[in-house]
């Protein structure tokens, strides 16, 4: 069974904004849109001319507003194929193919995780960036490994803070998505998606709608009636900056 065209389109949309449609089709509803929130809230912020480390297909690429170029720099092997990708330079894994001192905003989405040399790699990023400069970088917690092989770590929100910081850059605002019950219930819906429900469509839209979307819907109510906890979260949104007057090498 094949879903009509314009119904696919419309769920394709969705992917990356997720709305009242992804809600009943995308078992990755909860964490999609929670970064969503976290990015857009952000997003002004940025200005001048900004790079996107890691850029794929460059979905967050309308939230910024501001910005007077947005540039796109991604390795040509990954774990992912880039048949839908945007990218403007690719680099070698090594070093970025900008001079020091170049861009305004900095901003990388679900990358960290993937990047085998990732303090290497934060150098280089602070090379390139203007002094005052902001950087937002977001990085799964609690997710199940993907674009294996190349996923090679999680980190927590003051693993995060200090790698950035080593880097040379001051951090500005640090914050988690999803409390705990809306983790628990991402996690679930991804097990019986992924890892229970036979791979064929009726299969998958019965799985959907019968069983994640009201689990869905019972995580929410219970994330509204009780106390927050959030040592358990999906993802981090880090917002950083370099300082005005350099006090790392760079």
């Amino acid at each position: 069974m094949r879903l009509p065209r314009a119904f696919r389109a419309l769920v394709a949309r969705e992917e990356f904004y997720p709305g009242i449609i992804s809600f009943f089709t995308s078992p990755y509803f909860i964490t999609r849109y929670h970064l969503l929130r976290s990015i857009r809230s952000y997003a002004p912020r940025l200005g001048g001319e900004l790079l996107d480390f890691g850029c794929g297909s460059k979905p967050y690429e309308r939230l910024f507003t501001n910005v007077d170029a947005y540039i796109g720099v991604d390795v040509e092997v990954s774990g992912h194929d880039h048949t839908t990708s945007r990218v403007d330079n690719f680099y070698d894994g090594k070093a970025l193919p900008f001079p020091a001192g170049r861009f305004d905003s900095i901003v990388s989405f679900e990358v960290f995780e993937h990047v085998e040399n990732l303090e290497a790699m934060v150098d280089e990023l602070f090379r390139v960036a203007k002094p005052g400069a902001f950087v937002l970088v977001t990085m799964p917690f609690v997710f199940p490994e993907h674009e294996t092989p190349f996923d090679f770590r999680r980190l927590t929100r003051y693993g995060l803070n200090s790698l950035l910081q080593k880097g040379g850059f001051e951090i500005l605002e640090n914050r988690t998505t999803c409390s705990s019950v809306l983790t628990l219930a991402q996690c679930f819906s991804h097990l019986i998606f992924r890892e229970l429900t036979p791979q064929f469509t009726l299969a998958k839209i019965f799985t959907q709608l019968f069983v994640a979307v009201p689990l869905t819907m019972v995580a929410y109510l219970l994330d509204f009636l009780l106390p927050r906890k959030d040592s358990l979260y999906i993802n981090l949104v880090v917002l950083a900056r370099k300082p005005a007057v350099s006090t790392a090498s760079g």
